[in-house]
């Protein structure tokens, strides 16, 4: 939607009427680009996770808790994302469910209805938590970029919202193949945790070098926010706000959440990388045999349909599901976070 419109609109409209043509105005895009019979094979595609049984999240492990964020428009990626991330982890870590937006009453029952233990937060009651806890403390400039760019719900409602001290991040366009060590070990590891996925190229907001000027932060390379284990409590929220006084934060870019995280996880000197086998890449191909989970970020999202699933497919993972009663996960011992 031209940036010219959709302020306009946003100014004149209810939010929840903005947000119905919002997601129509982008569906309407997304079909139209690749075609009403592609766009149905995809659909039918998408709802074949709906078949499976519901996932068990119900731990008693109060330390880590798992969150993904998602939409209308994405919700059943966000199904595929966590049913893939639970079967090939096998510990039914505590599951934050963040819905973006106006959704329909079918998205949060099914969404329920997949995930009966896990924390559902819809979007009015992400904006009472998130936006009295920032007035509350005054940080204007952190209320006023989450009001205007959703991407920053990523930062503030989930390390907002968060109960659990170590938090496990994934996107809804994350896909999981085999288990996932690395990320895992991350929850039993050391209690002050910044692990990322290793981008291909910076996706920053502000250089490394005028950080370094600027901020005195060593801002350490090619962070990736699409797969993230963090602790909650490494995040200052004054620095975040006096981040976003620098005029390079003055713009609205979709790297604002990511350059926050990167800032804040550098200056603790926390900064460590899931190995290459945690995928993120502008290429079709790739070797699904030796990846743990792919990221589907946005040059590459197509590939989440036409190669992911498929090869998801291919290894019998909608079988193993129906096969595997929530039931018989194995419980786990609460995490018992080391102390620094």
């Amino acid at each position: 939607m031209p940036n010219g419109l959709t302020q306009a609109l946003k100014s004149i409209l209810p939010s929840e009427v903005y947000s119905g043509i919002r997601g129509v105005w982008h569906r309407g895009r997304r079909i139209s680009t690749e075609g009403s019979l592609n766009a149905y094979r995809r659909w039918r595609l998408w709802c074949r996770i709906l078949s499976t049984p519901p996932v068990d999240t119900n731990s008693p492990n109060a330390e880590v808790a798992v969150h993904l964020m998602c939409h209308e428009g994405d919700y059943l990626c966000a199904i595929w994302a966590l049913k893939s991330f639970y079967h090939y982890a096998g510990q039914p870590f505590p599951l934050v469910i963040h819905v973006q937006g106006r959704t329909s009453a079918r998205v949060r029952r099914r969404l329920r209805t997949h995930f009966p233990s896990a924390r559902i937060i819809l979007q009015e009651e992400a904006d009472q938590i998130v936006e009295s806890f920032l007035g509350e403390r005054k940080l204007e400039r952190l209320l006023r970029k989450r009001r205007s760019l959703s991407i920053m719900q990523k930062f503030t409602d989930v390390l907002i919202a968060a109960n659990a001290r170590k938090i496990l991040l994934f996107d809804a366009d994350v896909l999981f193949f085999r288990r996932p060590d690395e990320f895992l070990e991350a929850a039993t590891g050391p209690e002050r945790t910044a692990l990322f996925q290793q981008d291909y190229t910076d996706a920053y907001v502000i250089t490394p070098a005028r950080a370094n000027s600027d901020f005195h932060i060593d801002l350490r390379p090619r962070i990736n926010t699409g797969i993230v284990a963090i602790s909650k409590h490494i995040v200052d929220w004054e620095r975040c706000e006096s981040y976003l006084a620098h005029p390079d934060f003055s713009w609205p870019s979709g790297h604002t959440e990511q350059t926050l995280y990167a800032l804040e996880a550098s200056r603790n000197q926390l900064v460590s990388y899931l190995p290459p086998s945690y995928l993120i890449a502008l290429e079709a191909r790739a070797d699904y045999g030796r990846l743990t989970a792919r990221h589907y970020s946005s040059p590459s999202r197509v590939w989440f349909t036409r190669a992911g699933i498929p090869y998801l497919l291919q290894c019998g993972f909608l079988q193993e599901l129906k096969r595997k009663s929530s039931k018989e996960m194995s419980p786990v011992a609460p995490v018992k976070l080391h102390e620094n």
